[in-house]
């Protein structure tokens, strides 16, 4: 490994805008890394099938990547509330019939999967989405959407039920959606260098906005975003919150 770059997936949602704007400013021209930018599901795949050697993917898809351990101290959490993964409906909870699930994280559906079960008390049917169905949700259909679609999408629907947040009421815990892994063992040195690039991402969080502002048109609510509902530092109560769904994946067969 120590005479070829190490191979990184990221992911380029608003709620990585910290780590990428890090990314940019100190990992993009060191010729010991190499990095591509995917979507979590991607990114899970890619780590999974040794494409890379280090991505930031769904807690769900830890279990399935051979030799999987967190090299980090970050990811992305919430403590309540995260807005970007929810579910949304025309129609009240006991009501819905069908689910659409984000074909982009597999981590955010099975938590509306667990919730259903073992905290709504519904036994809707589930579904797989395709590209654009973030409108089509109607009468006892609704959807589960995560990311930068879902910034708005609330003014479509009756009802939003904000994942985390549902977790949060029923667990007391905070809610981990992906933490930075590798699939072999990786040099020290490496390691320590993504904590501090990380670390330094995380105290500009203004500045990275700035920055991503030059490229892309962005939310006005996206510093509080990034502030308040976001956590990027996987502390051990995040780490318990992330093994009582992980329990919860295996004792449902998810």
């Amino acid at each position: 490994m120590s005479d070829t770059p190490v191979k990184i997936s990221a992911v380029n949602y608003w709620n990585t805008i910290p780590f990428q704007y890090a990314i940019h400013r100190h990992l993009s021209m060191d010729d010991r890394f190499e990095i591509s930018w995917d979507i979590p599901a991607d990114c899970a795949v890619k780590l999974r099938d040794d494409e890379v050697d280090i991505g930031l993917i769904p807690v769900a898809f830890l279990p399935k990547v051979k030799g999987s351990h967190r090299i980090v101290d970050y990811g992305i959490a919430a403590d309540g509330p995260v807005y970007s993964v929810a579910l949304y409906s025309q129609v009240p909870l006991e009501q819905i019939e069908t689910i659409v699930l984000d074909y982009q994280s597999r981590t955010s559906v099975r938590l509306c999967r667990i919730l259903c079960e073992k905290y709504w008390g519904i036994a809707p049917d589930f579904t797989a989405a395709e590209p654009g169905f973030e409108h089509n949700g109607s009468n006892r259909t609704a959807v589960v959407v995560i990311g930068n679609r879902t910034f708005g999408l609330e003014r479509h629907y009756a009802y939003k039920w904000d994942l985390a947040e549902e977790w949060k009421n029923w667990k007391g815990l905070p809610f981990v959606f992906a933490v930075w892994a590798a699939n072999k063992p990786i040099p020290k040195d490496i390691v320590a260098a993504l904590n501090e690039v990380f670390e330094w991402g995380l105290n500009h969080i203004a500045e990275s906005i700035d920055w991503k502002a030059q490229s892309t048109t962005l939310p006005d609510s996206i510093l509080e975003y990034l502030t308040e509902n976001i956590h990027f530092r996987i502390d051990e109560e995040k780490q318990s919150g992330m093994q009582a769904y992980l329990d919860y994946v295996r004792e449902l067969n998810l």
